[in-house]
């Protein structure tokens, strides 16, 4: 079901989870650590994602290396990839993606695109912790929604210590960018000396969870942080 390949994982990405030493150096034996890679099979972001880890995988069979030395020992990435459902919506098959990757013995998974799959691979990877004493370690990368981390990891650390978002910052963090941008330029310095008073905003998001927020503050919100009759929703 899964499709592996090798690739040398970027001592920046690990380093925080494992002793990993400056520089790769000689081993008497090789073993294999395994990554699981979770994400949403039936969009284009994947199959660029997984084409560039492959890409990788090659470029380092071609330069002979391929390993990376975690306290004195050498080992071979091994990377497991795994379809997340996330289109069509799918989870309690996201469940036993992540958990089939946690039985195939991955240290590490990366990837939940999909904020309601991404619920389910956390709830996976917590149960195969807590049921087998392991501390296979989850990366959030692709699902911004704030509570995957403020609901877990927040509230009851030490059942949660080895889940991390890695990218992107959250939904709060992504809003403010963008309500920045429209708070302190856009609208003033653009629209209002075009357009004149008052300046009518609309607000379209897809219907899923991590837009939830957005929604809230463009249509809620930034009418007033501005005089009244200024900004419109």
């Amino acid at each position: 079901m899964n499709r592996k390949a090798t690739l040398i994982i970027a001592l920046l990405l690990l380093a925080p989870f494992a002793a990993i030493g400056a520089s790769i150096r000689p081993a008497s034996a090789v073993e294999t650590l395994k990554v699981g890679v979770i994400g949403p099979y039936n969009l284009a972001q994947w199959h660029k994602e997984m084409g560039g880890m492959e890409g990788g995988a090659l470029l380092a069979m071609m330069d002979g290396l391929g390993k990376i030395n975690i306290g004195g020992t050498e080992y071979q990435v091994e990377l497991v990839f795994a379809d997340e459902h996330a289109y069509p919506m799918d989870e309690a098959k996201a469940y036993d993606s992540a958990m089939s990757l946690c039985l195939e013995g991955c240290k590490f998974i990366i990837g939940g695109f999909r904020t309601e799959v991404t619920w389910k691979i956390i709830e996976a990877i917590r149960d195969y912790n807590e049921a087998t004493g392991s501390k296979v370690i989850f990366l959030i990368n692709g699902a911004s929604t704030d509570a995957l981390i403020s609901e877990t990891v927040g509230k009851d650390y030490s059942r949660y210590k080895w889940l991390f978002r890695i990218n992107p910052i959250n939904s709060t963090m992504l809003g403010k960018t963008v309500f920045g941008y429209l708070t302190g330029y856009l609208i003033p310095k653009k629209l209002l000396p075009m357009w004149g008073t008052p300046v009518k905003v609309g607000c379209l998001v897809e219907d899923l969870a991590w837009t939830v927020g957005i929604g809230y503050f463009v249509m809620n919100i930034l009418p007033t942080l501005f005089p009244a009759g200024t900004v419109e929703s």
